[in-house]
C-alpha cells in the first residue's frame, strides 16, 4: 500500500524490510538435463499430462521447470538443478534508469494512493513491476480474505 517500501532480493519480497513471502511456496523457475527430466517428474510425482501451468517442460537437450521451494528441498540432493535468473525489466520504461530485475528489484517506496501488486508465478506475472503501482481509485471492490 502507499507508504510501504517493497524490495526483492534474490527472488523474495520485503515489505519494510521484513520478508513477504512464503518461502516454500513460491515458484522459482529451473533448468536442469534432459536426461534428467523423468527423473524429476517421478521424483516430483508430477503427471506431464495434467501439468496445465506449463510448469515443466522440454527443449532439445534442456529441462525446465518452475517449482517451488519445498519441491527444490525434496530433489535437491538428486537431481542437479539450476536457478534461472531473469533480467527483464531493466528497459520496460516504467522505472527508467534502474538496474532492477524480476529478481532484484527496489527499494521502492509505493506513492500514497497506490497499491503494488505481484503475482504469485513472478517469473510469468505481468504486475506492478512492469505496469507501475495500481492508484486506490481503480479498485472496485474490497480485500475480504488472504491466503
Amino acid at each position: 500500500m502507499g507508504g510501504d517500501t517493497l524490495q526483492i532480493k534474490n527472488g523474495y519480497a520485503y515489505l519494510n524490510g521484513r520478508l513477504a513471502d512464503d518461502t516454500f511456496q513460491l515458484k522459482f523457475p529451473y533448468v536442469l538435463s534432459g536426461r534428467n527430466f523423468n527423473d524429476l517428474l517421478t521424483a516430483l510425482e508430477v503427471d506431464i499430462e495434467k501439468d496445465k501451468n506449463g510448469d515443466f517442460s522440454t527443449m532439445g537437450d534442456t529441462a525446465y521447470a518452475n517449482i517451488s521451494g519445498q519441491q527444490y528441498e525434496r530433489v535437491k540432493n538428486v537431481i542437479h538443478l539450476e536457478r534461472r535468473t531473469n533480467s527483464m525489466l531493466a528497459d520496460t520504461g516504467i522505472y527508467f534508469q534502474k538496474e532492477w530485475t524480476v529478481d532484484n528489484f527496489g527499494p521502492f517506496i509505493i506513492p500514497a494512493n497506490h497499491y503494488f501488486v505481484m503475482g504469485d508465478n513472478r517469473h510469468n506475472a505481468m504486475d506492478s513491476r512492469f505496469v507501475g503501482p495500481i492508484p486506490s481509485s481503480n479498485y472496485k471492490g474490497r480485500m475480504i480474505s488472504k491466503f
